[in-house]
């Protein structure tokens, strides 16, 4: 009997579940996009670097995470990070030459991980496409540097939105 258990388990018979299948549910439950995953990384960064950081820009997908970032002591150098199955980083942003470039950056505690979430599901309750699932979200600095914008891509098979938040969670910009 244990050797049939133990057959089983090596082979994966257990429990396992089809590619397209697991792929089928993510989407059917809205994408799996989660906003702690987003903060998670931002936090990796942070303890990596030794302080706060601050945010330019951030987009997170099911698969990957990815960062433009710079630390509160040298806000002028902006590095990328990025996070698939573990943290990868710094590569320095060469191509940023003129500060206007550098755009607005917030720091990390504005990101409410429920508003989050809850701005993704919002985007797929509202949105007019048929069987729509979330397949990233990106947030970016607004102007002032004192908050961020988010926007969802909603989307199925024949179509793709995008839809805009503010930090606050409220929509900005619908659809289309």
């Amino acid at each position: 009997m244990a050797l049939i258990a133990i057959v089983l388990v090596a082979s994966g018979c257990v429990g396992s579940i089809d590619r397209d299948e697991f792929a089928a549910t993510v989407q059917a439950r809205g994408g799996g996009l989660s906003g702690d995953r987003l903060l998670d990384a931002v936090r990796s960064v942070e303890r990596r670097v030794g302080e706060e950081v601050l945010v330019r820009s951030a987009s997170l997908s099911l698969l990957s995470v990815s960062l433009d970032v710079s630390p509160t002591s040298r806000p002028d150098e902006v590095d990328f990070w990025f996070d698939t199955n573990g943290l990868r980083g710094p590569q320095p942003e060469t191509s940023i030459t003129d500060p206007d470039e550098l755009g607005s950056f917030f720091t990390a505690d504005l990101i409410d991980p429920l508003v989050v979430e809850a701005s993704i599901d919002e985007a797929l309750a509202r949105t007019d496409i048929r069987d729509p699932y979330a397949t990233s979200l990106s947030v970016s600095g607004a102007p002032g540097g004192t908050d961020y914008v988010a926007s969802v891509v909603v989307t199925n098979e024949r179509t793709t939105e995008v839809w805009t938040f503010g930090a606050d969670g409220v929509v900005e910009r619908s659809g289309g």
